[in-house]
């Protein structure tokens, strides 16, 4: 009987099941597999159903993980009519984007959708350019800087020490440095 109440989490396999993966080369699986990762996946399966989503031909995946580790694949062939993975205890596999709640992969990026588009596409640049933002470390720079120009309000203009100004100013220019990730 079908459990309609899981959900689906979905696993890229290159780069995070199958590691020392550089390149696609021949077309092998010539990496290691994450067994550790594996043994998560079995404990997911109880409350999850499990795809394995890859540009990889699915049928060689089946095949490979069959034969090399414990768990149950199949072929998961995602059309009009069956959209969806419904089998317990097996891990679906596709070369299709499957639909889930979770999507694992080594390459992925969060599109934060409470962020705005500029700050989406800034956070796209910095990657590409191997400088991800830290949006803790932004808000914890604009926090501080808040924090020390209140303080420094509640100050008499005699009481201002230099090190409060300067303080806030070197804060400012380390968010400023930070945020230049569209240049």
């Amino acid at each position: 009987m079908k459990n309609k109440m899981k959900k689906t989490i979905v696993f890229d396999f290159d780069g995070v099941i199958h590691q020392g993966y550089k390149g696609y080369k021949d077309g092998s699986i010539y990496g290691t597999i994450n067994y550790e990762l594996l043994d998560y996946m079995k404990e997911l399966l109880k409350e999850y159903y499990i795809v394995i989503s890859s540009n990889r031909p699915a049928k060689q995946i089946v095949e490979y993980m069959n034969i090399n580790t414990d768990l149950e694949f199949e072929i998961f062939n995602k059309n009009e009519k069956n959209l969806y993975w419904e089998k317990d205890d097996v891990i679906g596999v596709t070369n299709e984007k499957a639909i889930g709640i979770l999507y694992i992969d080594d390459r992925g990026l969060k599109y934060n959708k409470n962020k705005t588009p500029k700050s989406n596409i800034k956070n796209i640049k910095m990657v590409l350019k191997n400088k991800p933002i830290n949006d803790e470390l932004i808000d914890f720079l604009k926090d501080k800087i808040k924090e020390n120009e209140d303080y420094i309000k509640k100050l008499d203009y005699d009481e201002v020490e230099y090190s409060d100004l300067i303080r806030t100013e070197t804060l400012k220019e380390v968010l400023d440095f930070v945020n230049k990730g569209d240049e």
